[in-house]
């Protein structure tokens, strides 16, 4: 068979014939007059059999439609026939497809508005799946739409709400709507690509849940939004798990700070009591150096006057002896309360030295004041009630007192200076201050007496 002998087929329509993709084949008295390439694919797959499967032969249908069967993969098929001529003569023309192909054909086409109330079916089936609330705001007639997930999720039935860019941002905290109209005002003007944002919006029950959203945008030919498009989602759970977090870690900082307060507390208490004299309460001798130390080279530095004050208890030895080492610790106890009720400026350091001695450091001040303490200590030791006398001298508890002054020592250790000074005063009968001259050369002593003789000139220290 060719092209050029069938009479009634031009080669253009042979040519169409062989072109298309469904299968074609034409039949007389089931002899293949013309089959295209799916044709005599299906013919090899079937070894023809399918002709014995159809009615070509039945001449009073014209156009008819019936189901085959493939034998081997029971895969159905729709054949269309209709009576064609073929060399003069009446046959058969088959156009065959698959069901599915051909129950596509039969979808009725739906229009844009249709097409579109599908596909937001479809998204509203999507985000209720995803636990989300779809939202779609078309400009042109400035309607929005809120799914019925988006108005289920803050517990509105679907007549609640008007769709309506207003009614959105009527539902929004007012703690969140600044925020918000920013985010979307630099949406709207392109200046941001996606819309997202986490705020609190109202619930039909008054409470605030907490949102976040996200949304795109649909530009036309000319570049400008015609739609937006987005959903919201509840994120109360996480902004939950969130606040308890950060309340704790709030309540961890305030209780690290506490703790570091507390500890800070108890170093210095630490501190305090590692640099005190258990007994007395005064700073003890590792505190008295370290501070002596500082305050020579501040005296140094700021060319001030340090004065130092050193005593001892006189006899000390003996009460013990004679009464015992309780009553020797109440004594001491007591000459230690006289010397901290004799300095009134929170600068003095006073500290017990050694056994029975104490020391006293004087910022900003010379000689003479230093005297004027040492007198104020001497009333105040008089004054104590409730102790033995000195059962060595038979007299009330008293003390010698040596004082020297950094710009007397120059040079010399001011500590020495004024330990050599307590010691003249013991050496000159106790219950006396002693200092030595600018010179060093001679030492001056006043005998305990009214503060009224400090005018007096200082008398020379003589042998005891």
């Amino acid at each position: 068979m060719t092209h050029q002998n069938n009479s009634n087929f031009s080669v253009d329509m042979l040519g169409i014939l062989s072109c298309i993709s469904d299968i074609v084949i034409v039949y007389k008295k089931y002899k293949v007059l013309f089959a295209n390439a799916e044709g005599h694919l299906l013919l090899e797959q079937t070894q023809r059999t399918i002709l014995n499967d159809v009615q070509f032969e039945d001449q009073s249908q014209g156009f008819h439609q019936f189901e085959l069967i493939l034998p081997d993969t029971k895969e159905h098929l729709i054949a269309h026939c209709l009576h064609t001529p073929w060399e003069g003569e009446q046959a058969k023309l088959t156009i065959i497809k698959t069901k599915r192909e051909y129950s596509n054909l039969l979808v009725p086409a739906i229009s844009a508005e249709d097409a579109h109330l599908q596909n937001r079916n479809r998204l509203d089936l999507l985000f209720k799946s995803a636990g989300d609330g779809y939202w779609d705001w078309y400009i042109p007639t400035a309607s929005v739409y809120f799914s019925e997930g988006w108005k289920q999720m803050l517990g509105y039935s679907p007549s609640d709400i008007e769709p309506s860019f207003k009614s959105w941002i009527n539902l929004i905290h007012p703690d969140d709507l600044g925020k918000f109209l920013i985010v979307w005002s630099d949406y709207m003007d392109n200046t941001e690509e996606h819309f997202s944002i986490e705020y609190r919006i109202l619930c039909k029950n008054s409470a605030y849940l907490w949102v976040e959203a996200h949304g795109v945008k649909e530009l036309n030919s000319e570049g400008d939004i015609v739609r937006l498009a987005g959903f919201h989602r509840d994120i109360s759970a996480r902004k939950q798990s969130e606040a308890k977090i950060l309340d704790y870690q709030n309540n961890l900082e305030q209780l690290v700070t506490q703790r570091t307060q507390e500890l800070k507390q108890a170093n210095l208490k630490l501190e305090h009591l590692a640099s005190q004299d258990p007994l007395t309460r005064l700073n003890n001798r590792r505190s008295f150096n370290s501070n002596l130390d500082k305050q020579l080279r501040a005296a140094k530095r700021n060319n001030s006057p340090l004065c130092m004050l050193l005593m001892d208890i006189d006899h000390f030895k003996s009460i013990n002896d004679e009464y015992g080492h309780q009553q020797g610790d109440t004594c001491l106890k007591a000459v230690a309360t006289a010397i901290k009720n004799s300095l009134f400026r929170p600068t003095d350091i006073a500290a017990r030295y050694g056994g029975e001695e104490f020391v006293i450091l004087l910022q900003d001040t010379d000689i003479q004041g230093g005297i004027k303490v040492a007198q104020n200590i001497q009333r105040n030791i008089d004054a104590l009630k409730g102790l033995p006398l000195n059962p060595a001298s038979q007299k009330p508890i008293s003390v010698s007192i040596g004082i020297a002054s950094n710009h007397q020592a120059k040079g010399i250790d001011i500590l020495d200076l004024a330990d050599k000074a307590m010691y003249e005063a013991k050496n000159k009968g106790r219950n006396r201050i002693c200092y030595y001259s600018k010179d060093l050369k001679s030492v001056s002593c006043l005998v305990n007496s009214p503060i009224t003789e400090l005018t007096a000139k200082p008398a020379k220290a003589q042998a005891d």
